[in-house]
């Protein structure tokens, strides 16, 4: 949906839906972005907890 400059649109997630948001580049560089943005704005700690270990757990997967 387009919608017209200055104006904004909420979304509520119900439990047990998925959200996907789509993003370009390369995920090393933006996944600073996200976590500052998750620490800042909902204060989801474990939600950035959780995203750190899995991405190193992938990108040591990676080098091996």
């Amino acid at each position: 949906t387009c919608l017209e400059r200055g104006h904004a649109r909420g979304l509520t997630i119900h439990s047990g839906s998925w959200h996907l948001e789509y993003g370009r580049g390369a995920v090393a560089t933006t996944l600073p972005f996200a976590m500052v943005d998750t620490l800042l704005v909902s204060l989801e700690f474990e939600s950035v907890r959780r995203s750190t270990v899995e991405f190193t757990k992938l990108v040591r997967r990676r080098r091996k």
